[in-house]
């Protein structure tokens, strides 16, 4: 095989790596959830959308007097019944926003 056509090939190889490699449009432009939709999600099923819920034994969030670092080890690695939801904050800025959130659950109460 010649040169031209052994760095042709891989130039091919090279830019198809790339391509498989590189995230998808739709990777690209899909958006996090924010945090009142990733609450909705997977809090609200036991702890209602206004945090009084308390179903399967869920606290009643707006009673909550548990200090921020608290709260995000409860929602980081699940206590008692509730699962842990790392995978679904694993973003600091997410779980700082759920935190905002749960906050503003207790000032409606």
């Amino acid at each position: 095989m010649s040169i031209v056509k052994a760095r042709f090939f891989g130039l091919i190889l090279v830019s198809l790596v790339m391509v498989s490699c590189s995230p998808s449009r739709s990777e690209q432009t899909e958006e996090k959830p924010t945090a009142a939709r990733l609450y909705e999600m997977n809090c609200a099923v036991c702890h209602g959308a206004d945090g009084k819920l308390g179903n399967s034994g869920a606290y009643d969030l707006t009673q909550s007097t548990s200090s921020d670092r608290e709260v995000r080890k409860i929602i980081l690695e699940g206590k008692n019944a509730m699962p842990p939801f790392l995978e679904l904050v694993a973003e600091p800025e997410q779980l700082d926003s759920l935190l905002v959130h749960l906050k503003r659950l207790k000032k409606n109460k």
